[in-house]
């Protein structure tokens, strides 16, 4: 009888340790979930993903766990990727009808990584949901024709890459935003390009990025932010708010960059690339200077600039002096600038041949890509490249002609997106 009681007092014992443990971890989750939300709300989200995946680790089952994190990388960190995975696991132990805009958020986070058939799938799920209070229910059919014309681009990519002449870069480096200003750095078998695609919350608006991608015998890698190539990393200019890499010289020892409607030069000194250097007055003048192109001797620069009295954008050249400073910039002439923009500046190796964007000439619409030929001192009228230009914006065109193949920029019908990066092949 005293082994039964004693038994009994045991048995009480830990079940009331048991309850007080379990009601002290209880207070302790919830002490970290209200922090969680405190975090995102204050718009500290890395401080608010570390507390969410710590809450994941007491309770990975939960909705509001999952559902919030979810959020927090589709809509803040623009992470749709990651974002699907808390998506579809919040979809497992979401009650009833409780929230169904997740169907939503989560056929557009398979659409951003180029999964249209579940994104499809998704929008229907939403789509089954009837209308309820507090829930604005919106038609599918528009997201759903998107996937259906997303699915035919890529059988049409998959189409054209067997074939020589113009041929979209594809989905690891196009996306539904601005792509443009590619070019290959071919000792590292490495594409560089801007984009529009990462969003800042705190201004409400994208940010001009640099990313990268390895190419090799026509593939391209999943494009990545250019901060995760080391050697690549000093040609960012303070921070990453809007800077452009838009050209490279045919020696590849020199990447010119755009930041605050000014230029800058990297130079490639002992295998790393140097910090960005901005170029003299000559060329920086008061007004924005959008892109710029060195010729293959490094004695002459050609550049886009507003002009203060058309506000226009001319193209204008400078010749190195023999002090090694760039000279007096001149506007060139009415066979390359007219009364619209003329942009994209692309000289030839042999400092012969200027390629460029222009909205003026017979641009067939929008900006349209041009060449003009330096003959006998002067340049040539404007030639339009037909076979490359399109009824939209057709820019950033450049050419390297040691390995016979050129990218552009279009916003052409059949891309991905805003506008998409091209490669041309040229057959020998």
């Amino acid at each position: 009888m005293k082994n039964l009681y004693f038994f009994i007092i045991i048995l009480l014992s830990l079940l009331f340790f048991s309850f007080n443990n379990s009601d002290e971890k209880n207070k302790q989750e919830k002490k970290i979930y209200k922090k969680a939300q405190r975090e995102y709300n204050n718009g500290n989200y890395k401080v608010a993903t570390n507390l969410y995946l710590e809450l994941l680790k007491i309770d990975s089952c939960n909705f509001d766990y999952n559902y919030e994190l979810a959020l927090l990388f589709f809509y803040e960190l623009n992470k749709k990727a990651i974002a699907i995975k808390y998506f579809e696991t919040a979809s497992q132990y979401m009650k009833d009808d409780a929230i169904p805009n997740l169907y939503n958020y989560l056929g557009q986070a398979y659409y951003a990584s180029h999964r249209y058939e579940d994104a499809i799938g998704s929008y229907m799920q939403y789509s089954k949901f009837p209308p309820k209070e507090g829930f604005i229910k919106i038609s599918m059919k528009k997201y759903i024709k998107k996937c259906e014309v997303a699915k035919e681009r890529i059988k049409e990519y998959e189409r054209n890459k067997k074939e020589y002449g113009i041929i979209n870069l594809g989905p690891n480096i196009n996306s539904e935003y601005p792509e443009y200003s590619a070019f290959k750095i071919f000792s590292d078998s490495v594409i560089i390009f801007n984009t529009l695609r990462d969003f800042d919350i705190d201004f409400n608006q994208y940010i001009e990025t640099i990313y990268f991608s390895q190419m090799k015998n026509e593939e391209c890698t999943i494009a990545k932010k250019i901060l995760e190539i080391p050697e690549y990393n000093n040609i960012i200019i303070g921070n990453l708010w809007h800077e452009a890499a838009i050209s490279i010289t045919n020696d590849e020892t020199q990447i010119i960059v755009h930041k605050k409607n000014k230029l800058w030069v990297s130079n490639f000194i002992k295998g790393v690339w140097q910090k960005p250097v901005k170029f003299s007055k000559n060329i920086n003048s008061n007004y924005s200077q959008e892109h710029a192109s060195i010729s293959g001797d490094g004695n002459k620069i050609f550049f886009s600039s507003s002009d203060k009295k058309t506000k226009n954008i001319d193209i204008y050249m400078s010749v190195k002096q023999c002090d090694g400073k760039w000279g007096k910039s001149i506007k060139l002439g009415t066979e390359i600038n007219t009364e619209s923009n003329e942009d994209c500046p692309e000289i030839s190796k042999d400092g012969n041949t200027l390629y460029f964007s222009s909205k003026g000439h017979n641009s067939k619409g929008g900006y349209d890509i041009f060449k003009s030929t330096f003959v006998n001192g002067k340049w040539t009228k404007a030639e339009n490249i037909d076979s490359l230009n399109s009824t939209k914006n057709d820019m950033f065109y450049k050419y390297n002609k040691n390995n016979n193949v050129a990218f552009f920029s279009s916003d052409r019908d059949g891309g991905f997106g805003d506008m998409d990066i091209y490669m041309v092949k040229f057959k020998k």
